[in-house]
């Protein structure tokens, strides 16, 4: 399938919001590969598709999640917010065929991070965040940022994800502090 089929097959399945959100993230997400020597077309494909689970309600994603078998760990089988991710992820293999586990990768942890990131993760966690229709806290510090240094604008949306969590109260993801203990590790600072 090519990235013209999967962005019209894209409009079918998500609302126009989230459709616009993915085309977004793809295209911030393809000046940062550039910007960083990742595969464009890698990172073109794995932000279109990163939200591609979005589309479901969450008694759809139940049941897509019990029909491939997508194991969730104990916080995401608490937080539904975050099966979309695991979820696309499937979805990219089965439904759009991508065979590339880079991609796979950077799709099922766009929205935690994890230790050990790769170029390809850290640009569709930061084009997610950052994408241009954002309005988030100190979004255009970031989005000013990741052209040159992407591990402090990770490191640095890391810590706006987890406060924000810790001021909804709800579970923080243990791979996000894994992330974030690793750039600290790697002398990753302001």
């Amino acid at each position: 399938m090519n990235i013209e089929d999967i962005k019209k097959e894209l409009q079918q399945i998500l609302g126009t919001k989230r459709f616009q959100h993915s085309l977004s993230t793809a295209e911030m997400a393809v000046s940062l590969s550039k910007r960083h020597g990742v595969s464009p077309e890698q990172a073109e494909l794995a932000a279109l598709l990163h939200d591609c689970a979005r589309g479901y309600s969450i008694h759809e994603m139940r049941e897509q999640i019990a029909t491939h078998q997508v194991e969730l760990d104990e916080v995401e089988q608490k937080e539904p917010g975050l099966w979309h991710a695991p979820l696309s992820a499937i979805m990219a293999e089965v439904r759009f065929n991508v065979k590339e586990e880079d991609i796979l990768q950077s799709i099922r942890i766009h929205s935690t991070g994890n230790h050990g990131m790769s170029l390809l993760d850290k640009i569709i966690y930061i084009s997610d965040y950052t994408e241009y229709h954002r309005k988030h806290l100190r979004v255009e510090d970031i989005r000013e940022l990741a052209p040159h240094n992407l591990n402090l604008a990770v490191l640095m949306t890391i810590n706006i994800k987890i406060a924000y969590l810790l001021e909804q109260e709800v579970l923080i993801h243990p791979r996000s502090i894994f992330a974030r203990n690793d750039l600290l590790a790697q002398g990753v600072k302001k």
